[in-house]
C-alpha cells in the first residue's frame, strides 16, 4: 500500500530520528528506507510523487489491531532495508508520527513488538505450545504466563510478570481454549528503581538490576542497553522497600514515573522475552548476555552510545 502526505514533513522528521538514533546509518540511506517503507521505490520518487492522491494517513483509515499492524509492517521494512534492530527502529520513529497523527501508547507498542517476535524468533506454534499464553491456577485472578521450552513430563515450564523461571504441574496451569493476547512481563520493562549519579542524572533500571532508562533533566529519556554497567552511582532508590514490586501501588508509582518522563516506548531489555522461552533454564541475565553476543555479531546499525562509560552497579 503507498501512503501518500500533503508534504514532506513526517518523512523528513522520522529519516533524522532514525539517522540520530542509529549512528552508523547515513542520511540519504534512512531516506530510502522510509520512502521504501511508504510504498516508493526511491526518496526521489517519494519527493515526485507523495502528493498525487489525498493524503491518506492510517489513523484515519484504521484503529486498533490493523493500525499497529500496519506500523509493525512499516517499521519492519525499515528495519530490514537498514539491517538494523527491529526494537531500535520501533523506539527511534515513536514520536515521528509517520504514519498517522496519533501518538502511539505503551500498549500500541507493545503489541508491535509482539508482532516482531511472532514473525521471528518467538513463533505461533499453538495453544499450550512453546510460546503460548496459558494461565497458572491457584491466584485470585488466575495469572497469565508464557509457556516455556522445556515442559513436559507432566511439567510446565513457564514466565509470568514476576518470575522467568516458573514451574507448576499440568494441572496447576490451565490451557486456554483461544489464543490469549501476547503482553510483556513487567520484570523486562517496568522499572524497580533508580540510580542517581554523580552528574545529577538518573538511570530507572529493572526487577534484575538491569538499566532500562538514562534520565537527564530537559533531555528526552534514553534508552539503554540492559547489559551495560554504570559507575558514578550516588544514591540507590527503590519504588519500594519492602521489595513486593508486584503491588498494585508500587505499579502505579513505577508507570507513573514513565508517564512523567514521556517513556511509552519498550526498553531494549524486552527483547529478552523470546530468549528466555527459547531456553528452559535461562534466567534474565542469561539472556541478556545472549543478547550482547547476537547484538555484537549482527553487525546491524546501533544506537549511540551512552556519553559516559558505563560499569555495573552493586546489586541490592
Amino acid at each position: 500500500m503507498r501512503i501518500y502526505l500533503k508534504d514532506l514533513t513526517r518523512p523528513k522528521r522520522a529519516a533524522t530520528c532514525l539517522r540520530r538514533a542509529l549512528h552508523d546509518v547515513p542520511l540519504n540511506q534512512a531516506q530510502r528506507a522510509i520512502a521504501i517503507s511508504l510504498g516508493y521505490e526511491s526518496w526521489h520518487d517519494l519527493e515526485k510523487c507523495h502528493n498525487t492522491q489525498p493524503e491518506n494517513l492510517l489513523h484515519d483509515a484504521l484503529s486498533g489491531t490493523e493500525f499497529q499492524k500496519c506500523h509493525f509492517r512499516v517499521i519492519q521494512s525499515i528495519a530490514e532495508t537498514l539491517q538494523a534492530d527491529g526494537g531500535d527502529v520501533q523506539h527511534a520513529l515513536a514520536s515521528a508520527r509517520l504514519i498517522g497523527g496519533r501518538q502511539l501508547t505503551f500498549s500500541d507498542h507493545e503489541t508491535i513488538r509482539s508482532l516482531f517476535w511472532r514473525s521471528g524468533p518467538m513463533p505461533w506454534l499453538g495453544n499450550g505450545q512453546t510460546g503460548s499464553v496459558i494461565y497458572t491456577l491457584g491466584e485470585k485472578p488466575n495469572v497469565r504466563a508464557y509457556q516455556k521450552s522445556g515442559s513436559g513430563g507432566g511439567l510446565i515450564l513457564y514466565i509470568t510478570d514476576e518470575h522467568t523461571l516458573g514451574l507448576r504441574t499440568r494441572s496447576e496451569v490451565r490451557v486456554p481454549r483461544s489464543r490469549i493476547e501476547d503482553f510483556v512481563p513487567r520484570r523486562l520493562w517496568m522499572p524497580y528503581g533508580w540510580w542517581t549519579l554523580r552528574d545529577g542524572s538518573e538511570v530507572l533500571f529493572s526487577r534484575d538490576y538491569k538499566p532500562l532508562w538514562k534520565i537527564r533533566s530537559g533531555e528526552k529519556a534514553e534508552r539503554m542497553m540492559p547489559w551495560l554497567w554504570i559507575e558514578n552511582i550516588q544514591k540507590q532508590n527503590w519504588f519500594t522497600e519492602d521489595g513486593l514490586w508486584q503491588k498494585p501501588e508500587v505499579i502505579f508509582a513505577a508507570e507513573q514515573r514513565l508517564s512523567n518522563e514521556g517513556i511509552s516506548t519498550l526498553p531494549a531489555l524486552a527483547d529478552a522475552l523470546p530468549i528466555i522461552i527459547k531456553n528452559e533454564n535461562f534466567s534474565v541475565d542469561c539472556a541478556v548476555e545472549e543478547m550482547k553476543k547476537v547484538r555484537e555479531n549482527a553487525g546491524a546499525p546501533t544506537p549511540l552510545p551512552p556519553q559516559l562509560m558505563l560499569k555495573e552497579a552493586g546489586r541490592r
